[in-house]
């Protein structure tokens, strides 16, 4: 689909499924292709790093991870009701601990929500109002985390910041 909206000369478009791409498959050539698409050379908010790798792995595999957690957590259950030994509490230690991971991966393991910065120029704000702070003037390709919504606001990250932009300057992924 990139392919095609870029030849069509659609280039938010193709940012957009480019980004997708990456989501699917960090590569620093997808980084490059849209840095050569939207003319800029310092893009944010696409950093590749083993801990957003690994966090990708963990999402992706998270019914999985969930799965494996609960089997083991019904087999300890089991030896641990069925040992002839006396039913003490460190045989039961290992099943609580199996039944917080299986809790914790199904509940709290979610990729963040991430949008693409696609009008040209975009107005990154400090405040959800139309006078509040300027921090940054931004044109398309931009990848930003979207942590809330606020009326016509998105809430996102800059630069280790909270920061807001218009709904309408944003295509979530």
């Amino acid at each position: 689909m990139a392919y095609i909206t870029e030849g069509m000369g659609k280039h938010e478009e193709t940012t957009l499924y480019l980004s997708k791409y990456y989501d699917l498959n960090p590569n620093p050539k997808v980084i490059s292709k849209i840095k050569a698409i939207t003319d800029q050379t310092d893009l944010k908010g696409y950093e590749i790093s083993d801990q957003a790798q690994f966090f990708k792995i963990l999402t992706d595999y998270q019914q999985e991870i969930t799965g494996v957690f609960a089997l083991l957590l019904i087999i300890s259950l089991i030896l641990a009701t069925t040992s002839n030994k006396s039913r003490k509490i460190q045989y039961y230690i290992p099943s609580i601990i199996l039944l917080m991971l299986v809790f914790i991966s199904n509940n709290f393991l979610k990729a963040p929500e991430t949008g693409v910065i696609k009008e040209s120029p975009t107005i990154i704000m400090e405040e959800p109002t139309a006078a509040g702070n300027l921090l940054a003037k931004v044109n398309p390709g931009h990848r930003v985390i979207i942590k809330s919504s606020k009326d016509i606001w998105y809430q996102i990250e800059w630069e280790g910041k909270n920061a807001f932009v218009k709904k309408s300057s944003i295509s979530r992924l």
